[in-house]
């Protein structure tokens, strides 16, 4: 039985920021053993019509944040290939939490730069790359989204392994040979920001609470923006 992991394509994306209304930057794509890009700016559009080539597009979280964000990004009611998310797979399996917290449990370790990079730092990486031009942000979020993509991989391999397919879960130096290869490191170090502190369940508690109380559905969506950019300073 051939690797069946290898017929599969996995994609992240990365946002201007943590606002539903946040535009897509950049998707990566591992497609047919390739690392394919598609930025903002220069061929963003490209990324739909590879979807017709595509069998299976396989995402982390991507029901409910990637796929709904390329569908109001290219403005189609549904994206033209079959699409599986491996946080609903992973959940059911009892690996809980997101793509990064499953790695540490299963025992992957990114590249060292990579390393303590989340969501908030990409949006911080994308607004450097686009005020200031400098290579450096760019490909620092080019190498973290491609490293979201090939543990999707990884992931992915090791679901269909504990489940007896003929597939071979790749050793870390082998997953990330090909963004160190085809995405080295930046010559110049980037500074970012430190992680926001995780919101607590009492803070969740207390923003349900305030915008159960706003009126109209148009107030509520407000209120919440409001406190969530409030919580997030």
């Amino acid at each position: 039985m051939p690797d069946q992991v290898f017929s599969l394509a996995f994609f992240d994306i990365e946002t201007s920021g943590l606002e539903p209304e946040s535009e897509v930057t950049l998707v990566v794509c591992l497609h047919r053993g390739r690392l394919l890009r598609f930025l903002k700016g220069e061929n963003l559009d490209d990324f739909l019509p590879l979807l017709d080539e595509v069998k299976l597009l396989v995402s982390f979280n991507g029901s409910g944040f990637d796929v709904p964000r390329i569908e109001d990004r290219f403005h189609v009611p549904v994206i033209p290939c079959a699409h599986v998310d491996l946080r609903w797979i992973c959940h059911h399996r009892g690996w809980r939490g997101g793509l990064k917290a499953i790695e540490r449990q299963r025992g992957l370790a990114r590249p060292p730069d990579l390393q303590g990079i989340g969501g908030e730092q990409a949006v911080h990486l994308w607004r450097l790359w686009d005020e200031t031009r400098r290579a450096a942000p760019r490909r620092l979020l080019e190498r973290y989204c491609a490293a979201d993509v090939l543990s999707l991989k990884w992931l992915a391999a090791s679901v269909l392994a504990e489940h007896a397919c003929a597939v071979t879960v790749p050793e870390p130096e082998a997953l990330w040979e090909l963004v160190q290869t085809e995405l080295p490191p930046p010559a110049e170090s980037v500074e970012l920001p430190a992680a926001l502190p995780a919101i607590t369940l009492p803070a969740m508690a207390a923003v349900a609470s305030a915008v159960a109380a706003a009126g109209s559905r148009a107030e509520k969506q407000r209120r919440l923006r409001q406190l969530w950019r409030e919580m997030r300073r």
